[in-house]
């Protein structure tokens, strides 16, 4: 076995683990299932004599160190901890097995277009949930989870942002196109509303930055495609907007006024209050700013504890900081673990994001440059949902796996046959 067959087992289990949960399968065995493949790479890159650290560990040491003493310092206990940096240490461990692993060109091709296999998947599954199940349930995303709906937002924003970089670079499809703009059919079969805003604002975001990064006249005629198809997409998206919750009366009224009324209706649900406690993301993100220079100086630099914000723990931090709903990444890392927790977790993700941005000259070929703007996109994506709409928690596995998978293959050494390669089909 190598390197190769553990991320192919461990992509696919995190990615059909939401199936496995509705035949009821017991969750220690979910738990076994992802988990194991994690400490098989551990082992499998101890073996090798030379192998090195990923850059970033540093911030991943710092933040699992805080996480303890957090836990210890609030009564959590360090098992707490340890299932609160858990996530993020693993993820390192994907990235730092990548980075040392001798994967060959051939396994690097066949783990992509599994993974490309994976997200088609999402959309298979989103559409025998409308079509044949006749439901739309939130917490059911693709294939992907059973228990929350936040990935059906953050999904089809990941998975169209290599789509669309690979449109960009290496094969100018329409088909790509349309798979793209097609992972919102995921976030429509969980009804999620935000997925009607984010998906043209990204999409349009991409166009705009394909454009500045190149700065060609040539550039410019290439989007010229991906904009008109957006222009004929938007009456779907208000379509689906429409028969989405909460905002059914609108239907049958022109597409300005749609647009006018869901906009209004979204400031106020982001900026909601009720019985004195804040409702919305907006709102709750402010109401810990001003907590946060308000509180004691155990709580802004060690927070409420690991366990504060989980059903494990009688304190329920949300109560202090009088949050109902709305609690995002960053508010939720300096609620748990204090402000300097959320800045070790956050600079581990942003010196990564440093060294992708600095590496650009050193690509040779559409494929790579493909992937190194479809990674940098989903940094830009990871920032928007860390900040703005859901916690790390949410994006663990599928999401950040993936992501400093494709990360380690653009920036580690031992991966620079792919950039001597001509072309790679």
């Amino acid at each position: 076995m190598r390197i190769f067959h553990i991320l192919a087992i461990l992509f696919t289990f995190l990615y059909v683990r939401g199936t496995i949960e509705r035949f009821g399968v017991p969750d220690l065995v979910i738990k076994y299932l992802t988990e194991l493949p994690i400490v098989f790479l551990v082992l499998f890159t101890l073996k090798r004599r030379d192998w090195q650290l990923a850059p970033g560990w540093i911030f991943v040491a710092l933040f699992v160190v805080w996480s303890v003493i957090s836990g210890i310092l609030s009564g959590d206990g360090v098992y707490q901890s340890l299932l609160y940096f858990r996530m993020l240490v693993y993820a390192y461990i994907v990235f730092w097995a990548v980075w040392n692993a001798d994967l060959i060109g051939v396994e690097v091709l066949q783990l992509n277009k599994l993974i490309l296999l994976l997200w088609v998947l999402q959309i298979a599954a989103a559409l025998f949930q409308i079509t044949i199940a006749g439901e739309r349930v939130e917490a059911y995303v693709g294939t992907l989870t059973s228990d929350s709906g936040h990935p059906a937002t953050a999904f089809p924003l990941f998975a169209m942002s290599y789509v669309m970089a690979f449109y960009c670079y290496q094969k100018r499809s329409p088909w790509l196109l349309l798979l793209a703009l097609a992972f919102s059919i995921v976030g429509f079969a969980s009804g999620k509303r935000a997925i009607y805003f984010l998906i043209p604002l990204v999409y349009s975001i991409i166009i705009l930055w394909y454009c500045f990064r190149e700065k060609t006249f040539a550039s410019l005629i290439r989007m010229f495609a991906p904009l008109l198809l957006l222009v004929l997409v938007l009456p779907l998206l208000t379509l689906g907007l429409t028969h989405s919750k909460k905002f059914e009366y609108l239907q049958g009224r022109d597409t300005i006024e749609i647009i006018n009324e869901a906009t209004d209706l979204s400031y106020s649900y982001n900026y909601g209050e009720r019985a004195g406690q804040t409702t919305g993301r907006i709102s709750s993100s402010l109401n810990v700013i001003q907590s946060l220079s308000n509180s004691e100086t155990r709580m802004f630099y060690f927070g409420s504890g690991p366990a504060s914000l989980t059903d494990v723990t009688e304190k329920q931090a949300q109560w202090f900081y009088r949050i109902e709903y709305g609690i995002v990444g960053w508010s939720k890392d300096i609620i748990s673990v204090g402000f300097p927790g959320m800045i070790f977790f956050i600079s581990f993700y942003i010196l990564l994001w440093h060294r992708l941005s600095r590496c650009r000259t050193e690509i040779l070929n559409d494929y790579v440059k493909a992937l190194h703007f479809g990674t940098h996109l989903a940094f830009f994506v990871f920032f928007l949902m860390y900040f703005f709409y859901c916690n790390a928690f949410v994006l663990a596995g599928w999401f950040t796996y993936v992501h400093l998978y494709f990360l380690a293959l653009v920036l580690s050494p031992r991966h620079q046959f792919i950039f001597k390669q001509a072309s790679v089909q």
